[in-house]
């Protein structure tokens, strides 16, 4: 049965949690050099989910005090077989505001079956990060293809707030039988991926959170 869900227009304008009472002000004479991380908070709150129902739960977050940036996967002509978050660092520096992009490192992958062909990586362009995603299943509801949707992150002076986004290129091949989209809800970014999994991805979504500034390490 086609399933579609209508993708929310990426003019998103959460203003995310601001920096707690304990930051180092610039203002108070601290050093400029000093660095602060943005880093996810809270609970999650889950996507919609492309897929069906089949195989078993998985949920990835990424490593510590990164999110969603992109992804990257396998296929074996029956669907995606394995797929894994590029998950990113970001900085915000307290004597200019502005955020900069430290790091990427891989998340843990989820793999199904290894007999498979290698995905060329999709990534958001250097600084956004994933704040949605869409996603196409084929007839027997299993992950075709996915693409992801990315914000800014911007400083105004006293919290993070997620600019317009983009749409990042395809991760497998889509598919006409079924589409679905997910966004996360309104002040939040992907901080993790999550799903079903079997010897296909079998359903896939994005795990977000608040975002919270703390102290560098």
């Amino acid at each position: 049965m086609m399933r579609s869900l209508a993708f929310v227009a990426a003019a998103l304008a959460g203003c995310l949690a601001s920096p707690p009472d304990s930051l180092p002000s610039p203002d108070d004479g601290a050093d400029a050099a000093i660095a602060i991380d943005l880093v996810v908070s809270g609970g999650s709150s889950p996507t919609g989910t492309v897929g069906g129902p089949g195989g078993d739960d998985y949920g990835v977050p990424c490593p510590d005090r990164r999110f969603v940036t992109g992804l990257d996967g396998t296929n074996n002509g029956a669907g995606m077989t394995s797929v894994q978050a590029i998950c990113s660092r970001f900085q915000l520096g307290l004597a200019s505001d502005e955020i900069t992009h430290v790091d990427d490192v891989d998340g843990a992958p989820v793999i199904g079956d290894t007999d498979a062909t290698d995905l060329a990586p999709i990534r958001c362009s250097t600084g956004l990060v994933a704040v949605g995603f869409h996603g196409s299943e084929n007839d027997n509801e299993l992950v075709s293809h996915l693409q992801l949707s990315c914000a800014q992150l911007v400083w105004d002076g006293a919290a993070v707030v997620l600019s317009p986004s983009e749409l990042t290129a395809e991760l497998g091949s889509p598919d006409d039988f079924a589409t679905s989209d997910g966004l996360c809800a309104e002040g939040t970014v992907a901080g993790g991926i999550a799903g079903r999994v079997g010897l296909l991805i079998d359903a896939f979504r994005l795990d977000c959170f608040e975002v919270v500034a703390r102290a560098a390490e």
